[in-house]
This record gives C-alpha cells, sequence and structure tokens, in this order.
C-alpha cells in the first residue's frame, strides 16, 4: 500500500522489499547482454561509415594489412570491479582496435602538418569523421532498443518472481 503525506509518498516496506527482490533478480550478465545489441548498432554505424581502400599500399614489414573498418569492435565487459570500471556495473563500449589499426583516430580527427624527425615533410591528413557521425545517426536508435529491452528483462524478472 501506497501512503501519501503532505510533501512525499511513503512505499510500504512490502513494496519496497518487492523491488528490492526484482533489482537482485536482474544480473549483470543480462543487462550487459542488453548494452552490447545498442553497442553493436554503434559499430554498425560506423563501419557503414569508415574509408574502406580496396587496394591498400603493401606494409614493409610483412604483415597483414587491415583496415580501420575491419578494427571496429563492440565489446562488453561483466559485472565485476575493475581498475577500469569502479561502478562495478556492465560495461561496453564501441571503438576502434589499435592493434589492428592504430591510425584510427587520425583519420577520425585529421593531423595538422607532419615531420619526421630528420624535418621532412610529410603532409597534412584531413578529418575524415567516421565515427561520431556513425553515433550521432543511431543515438537515439540506441537509446530506444536499450530502453525496450531494459524493460523485456525487467518484465521477465517480475514474471519469475511472480
Amino acid at each position: 500500500m501506497i501512503r501519501v503525506n503532505e510533501n512525499f509518498m511513503m512505499v510500504s516496506d512490502e513494496i519496497r522489499l518487492d523491488l528490492h527482490a526484482l533489482g537482485d533478480a536482474i544480473k549483470p550478465a543480462m543487462v550487459r547482454r542488453q548494452l552490447i545489441k545498442g553497442a553493436v548498432l554503434i559499430r554498425d554505424a560506423a563501419q557503414r561509415r569508415a574509408p574502406y581502400d580496396p587496394n591498400p599500399r603493401p606494409r614493409k614489414d610483412g604483415k597483414p594489412h587491415f583496415h580501420v573498418k575491419e578494427s571496429i569492435f563492440a565489446k562488453g565487459r561483466g559485472g565485476g570491479r575493475s581498475k577500469y570500471n569502479l561502478s562495478g556495473m556492465p560495461a561496453v563500449m564501441t571503438a576502434t582496435g589499435f592493434r589492428r589499426a592504430p591510425h584510427g583516430h587520425l583519420i577520425e580527427f585529421g593531423t595538422k602538418p607532419r615531420y619526421t624527425k630528420k624535418g621532412a615533410y610529410r603532409g597534412v591528413m584531413p578529418a575524415n569523421p567516421f565515427f561520431w557521425p556513425g553515433l550521432a545517426a543511431v543515438r537515439s536508435e540506441v537509446g530506444e532498443l536499450i530502453d525496450a529491452e531494459m524493460w523485456k528483462l525487467i518484465e521477465r524478472a517480475w514474471k519469475r518472481k511472480q
């Protein structure tokens, strides 16, 4: 039963315990799975906008050549505390992989005039944004998806509790 006072509402102990039990029924891994769905939408939008050269120059070191488009990933980490996640809540990210494409930030934001240590001019790289426009294009869609998925999660947890 909810009692209404002049300035605030007080929730009965029974409802408070129900809400607490509902929160305990939703595990961090369940939340992470829902958040990853949103991160995948962002990844796909960024990949669609990322530049792609079908005939890249061969690398001098003989290693395989990766495009920025191929390095964009969506990843989720669990609900445990770590040095990167102090809250202990699930964390999800979408980014370009530094090992596969260490130049992703240079493509996204461009460069000033560049010179070697010996002073040879290497030119200016204009900005070719792909990640932030991709995020902006799907931001509302991601919010709606996560909202809908989280409500489904809450409803399933409530039905299990009944």
